[in-house]
């Protein structure tokens, strides 16, 4: 009977473990590198916080959520928070650089404290970026 329940606990504890894993990754279903056109992200700088806003960065991959800030910190650099109601806790936290050229550049992170995977938002030529997937826990150094 005891062999039984320790069968049974040391299933329960691996099914908790898979369970657990799964919850914690959110974009393994999503591809390690999305090209996407700046026109995708360049309006949400324009909007007030407290609005909705919906980023279709490619047909399987779309963000919706509020915007919770809109900072322009200098002449040449504008940043923008949006909390993310189509993935549960998720923060997307971009900022667009007018170079010297008046080029835009955009960089950020997509990331969520309980989640081990995320995306950071880099150039890859004029007037495109890339999200590229990013895992967390690889990120930070305890």
């Amino acid at each position: 009977m005891k062999i039984g329940r320790t069968i049974f606990l040391i299933f329960i504890i691996y099914m908790w473990n898979i369970s657990s894993t799964q919850a914690q990754r959110l974009f393994d279903k999503v591809p390690k590198e999305i090209e996407f056109d700046h026109s995708a992200i360049s309006s949400v700088f324009s909007y007030n916080p407290g609005t909705a806003i919906s980023v279709k960065f490619s047909d399987e991959f779309h963000i919706t959520g509020i915007l919770k800030s809109n900072n322009k910190i200098y002449n040449n650099l504008q940043s923008v928070l949006i909390e993310c109601t189509n993935y549960k806790n998720l923060k997307f936290f971009i900022s667009k650089r007018v170079n010297q050229d008046l080029s835009i550049s955009y960089i950020g992170r997509m990331i969520s404290k309980d989640i081990e995977d995320g995306f950071e938002v880099v150039d890859s030529k004029p007037g495109k970026s890339v999200l590229r997937k990013i895992m967390l826990k690889e990120m930070i150094v305890e």
